[in-house]
C-alpha cells in the first residue's frame, strides 16, 4: 500500500485493518484493544504494530463493521 501512495502522490490513505489477536480477547472493547502496548512499547497487537511501524495511525474504531452473536464461551 506505501508503494501504491507514493506511486499516485497521494497525500493521505484510509484502510482498514484488522487485529490477529482482539478474537483472544472478545470482552475487551476494541477502543480500549487498540491502546494495549508490548513490553517494547509497541502495539500490542502484530497487525497493528506493522501499520504503526510504517507509518499509519489509527483515526477511529468502526465497531459495526462485524457482529457476531453468541456467547464468548461459543
Amino acid at each position: 500500500m506505501k508503494k501504491i501512495v507514493l506511486i499516485n502522490n497521494f497525500k493521505l490513505i484510509a484502510l482498514p485493518i484488522r487485529s490477529t489477536l482482539k478474537h483472544k480477547f472478545p470482552l475487551i472493547p476494541m477502543e480500549e484493544y487498540i491502546l494495549w502496548k508490548n513490553d517494547k512499547d509497541k502495539a500490542f497487537d502484530p497487525c497493528i504494530r506493522v501499520y504503526v511501524k510504517q507509518g499509519g495511525s489509527i483515526v477511529n474504531v468502526c465497531n459495526n463493521s462485524m457482529e457476531i452473536k453468541g456467547k464468548v464461551g461459543e
